[in-house]
């Protein structure tokens, strides 16, 4: 006997094969993309207290330890300024944003199949609509006499099509548009820590650079 699930399958047509398979990809993409920025989790604060700190004591060595120890966007991005051996401030900028342009390439990575999965399912849906409406007057067209259930058949795979592509489109939304907060946040992080570990191994130009400002004002 046929479980719940398996009729509504069989019940949606051939459109139900493609927005299956949307839901396996983007479920992958999910699981994927949630364990990625689990792992990249991290206490930024903590982190620039501590390499600051380091720095500051003129302990490079146990400040890349520390972002070793943290982990993440924000640490990498500081180790990168920290081993750059940059001359002055806005060499060591172009390495920050060079830096950050590979985080977040590397963040956002598959998050524009999760949308297009999120977007055209829908679509497919519709696309199933369309089919089972043709599949009903066909049926209709063909028959000797015109019953209820010859119509109703059509119709319910149409029905079916539309609803599954709802359903796989509402989360898949939801998760890329909080996967795509998520990177924004860690954009915002290594932003803050780069900030920070520039006016530490520069703070002659820091200085330089805020009486500027106030001369200006």
């Amino acid at each position: 006997m046929n479980t719940v699930w398996e009729q509504w399958v069989l019940k949606g047509g051939v459109m139900m094969g493609p927005l299956l398979l949307c839901s396996f990809l983007g479920l992958t993409i999910i699981i994927y993309k949630a364990i990625v920025f689990w792992r990249e989790r991290a206490d930024v604060d903590a982190l620039i207290s501590r390499v600051e700190q380091k720095i500051r004591a003129n302990q490079r060595g146990e400040a890349l330890a520390a972002c070793e120890e943290f982990g993440g966007p924000a640490a990498r991005m500081m180790a990168t300024i920290i081993t750059s051996g940059a001359a002055t401030r806005e060499v060591a900028r172009e390495a920050v944003e060079e830096c950050v342009a590979v985080e977040i390439d590397r963040l956002e990575s598959y998050l524009r199949g999760l949308n297009t999965l999120a977007y055209i399912a829908p679509l497919l849906g519709f696309l199933g609509t369309v089919w089972g409406m043709i599949v009903a007057f066909n049926d209709v067209a063909t028959a000797n006499e015109v019953t209820p259930r010859i119509v109703a058949s059509g119709i319910s795979q149409a029905l079916i099509t539309t609803a599954t592509g709802l359903i796989i489109a509402v989360p898949f939304y939801a998760a890329y548009n909080y996967f795509v907060g998520r990177v924004d946040s860690f954009a915002l992080e290594m932003g803050k820590a780069a900030t920070r570990l520039l006016q530490v191994l520069y703070p002659e130009e820091a200085k330089r650079v805020e009486v500027s400002q106030q001369t200006e004002a």
